[in-house]
């Protein structure tokens, strides 16, 4: 199968969408006693993960790599990332 030929509408970015689905999966580790010490993204995995840390507080460290944007610029268009603390 090549891309977009998935029987799922495509759309854009996308990105809160994918941080629910992240979510959905994330409690079903809990219920089976596995503990979720941090959530590793790269690229646009990277900005869903900053955004899952920003909208659910249930795990403690996010490892980013090659962010699509920079953390700033996140902050600034307004996707809420007002509760991510971000280290230097």
């Amino acid at each position: 199968m090549k891309h977009r030929e998935s029987e799922g509408l495509f759309g854009f970015g996308c990105y809160w969408r994918e941080v629910d689905d992240l979510h959905a999966i994330v409690p079903q580790f809990h219920d089976a006693n596995c503990k979720v010490i941090e959530i590793v993204g790269r690229s646009k995995g990277a900005n869903v993960s900053l955004l899952y840390a920003s909208k659910y507080h249930d795990v403690k460290t996010i490892v980013d790599a090659a962010l699509i944007a920079t953390a700033r610029a996140l902050f600034t268009k307004g996707l809420g990332l007002e509760n991510v603390c971000l280290s230097n």
